[in-house]
């Protein structure tokens, strides 16, 4: 009977020690799932991360390709503008030598012609206004466009 009770008792300690060790093991096996869940999530929030900075990446590129055309653009219509500019101002210069000739005959000419002479350095007049008028604007547009690309520079940057 004693060594019946004591081998009762051993089992009885067997079976406490195995229940010992399935808690600490179902305890490990929570640790590891919520481990494992934790790592998941971080993973996730990683990705998410990383998508944005990818679509900020496309969005900079393609404000990059957008300033990259409109400085060929503006170099263009700089160039162009720059072009129509010094036309006119040979045109002015050349009306002005006209006049100039124009004044000088009216010294030496009579009444008719002086008053023919008039009318010519007027319509003369007229055109070199226009023609300052058109390297106004030609100036402006040029001026609007340069500001135009610094801050789209400006914004890349």
């Amino acid at each position: 009977i004693a060594s019946l009770e004591a081998t009762v008792e051993m089992c009885e300690s067997a079976i406490g020690d195995y229940e010992d060790t399935q808690t600490k093991q179902s305890e490990e096996i929570l640790l590891a799932t919520s481990a494992k869940e934790t790592a998941l999530r971080m993973l996730s929030e990683s990705k998410a991360e990383t998508a944005a900075m990818q679509a900020q990446i496309s969005e900079l590129d393609a404000k990059e390709s957008e300033i990259i055309g409109l400085t060929a653009q503006l170099a263009s219509s700089s160039t162009s503008n720059n072009a129509k500019i010094e036309a006119l101002q040979k045109a002015v210069s050349s009306k002005d030598a006209e006049i100039e000739k124009l004044t000088t005959e009216v010294g030496q000419a009579t009444t008719e012609e002086v008053d023919g002479l008039k009318s010519t350095l007027t319509s003369k007049d007229a055109e070199i206004e226009a023609m300052a008028e058109q390297i106004a604007t030609l100036k402006s547009q040029l001026s609007s466009a340069s500001s135009s690309a610094e801050s789209l520079t400006e914004q890349l940057s």
